[in-house]
């Protein structure tokens, strides 16, 4: 009697998990295809001078996001936009979800790392938006931020600029600014030769599409600077890239 009892619960548990898995997938799903990437745009879209800033892409990297956001409330973007006659298009968080929590991923079970959705022509709501939003302005401009500081360990892409070959002479002038207010010569910035290592990452796929794009890594990750020291160095490369124009 008891064994029967027994085997009826356990087939039982087994059915309420297959349900809750059903219900998590099915969730997911949904989700994942209702995702959209906020944006905010200042100036003329017909202006043959573009430029887009993109931060957040992974939400355990939110220097530049919580900067952005607070600039997209100011009149910072769109009185430059109006003096240098500019379109400029910022999104200030795409991975909102990942933000929220503090951690790289979206909530996707297919597609967890937006930075590895770039294949083709997006594998994902959000690289499919991403990809659109930036389809008609030439220089992009990336902000995420490493573990560590590169002139220490290698491994870390902290305190590195990657760029395009037409970003290449604006990537050097980023780091000759920046490193003017960084005393710490092993916290200084490099420019790094390896734009295309990922070949599912944003970076490869502006490549490939002949854009002028620029990886911005600031050192960030698990607070290895304060928020405060990251922030006035993307302050410094978007006042950089601005006045370029």
């Amino acid at each position: 009697m008891n064994k029967g009892m027994d085997t009826k619960n356990y087939i039982l548990y087994i059915l309420i998990a297959i349900f809750i898995i059903f219900i998590i997938i099915l969730f997911q799903i949904l989700y994942s295809y209702n995702q959209s990437v906020r944006y905010v745009d200042f100036g003329d879209p017909s202006s043959p001078n573009k430029v887009c800033f993109i931060a957040g892409v992974h939400g355990n990297e939110p220097a530049a996001s919580l900067l952005l956001e607070k600039l997209v409330e100011t009149d910072y973007f769109s009185t430059i936009s109006k003096e240098k006659r500019l379109f400029i298009r910022v999104l200030p968080g795409v991975n909102e979800f990942g933000l929220a929590l503090g951690i790289r991923f979206q909530n996707s079970l297919f597609n967890p790392d937006i930075n590895r959705t770039f294949k083709g022509e997006g594998q994902g709501n959000i690289s499919k938006e991403m990809i659109a939003l930036t389809k008609d302005i030439p220089l992009i401009i990336d902000f995420h931020e490493g573990w560590g500081f590169h002139r220490i360990d290698k491994d870390s892409l902290g305190s590195t600029l990657t760029a395009t070959k037409g970003a290449v002479p604006l990537a050097q002038k980023l780091v000759m600014n920046i490193n003017q207010i960084i005393p710490n010569p092993v916290h200084q910035f490099m420019l790094l030769d390896r734009m295309c290592e990922i070949d599912s990452a944003f970076s490869c796929y502006s490549d490939r599409k002949g854009k002028n794009y620029i990886l911005v890594e600031t050192s960030g990750q698990n607070d290895v600077q304060p928020v405060e020291v990251r922030q006035g160095q993307v302050k410094i490369i978007l006042d950089t890239v601005l006045s370029n124009f």
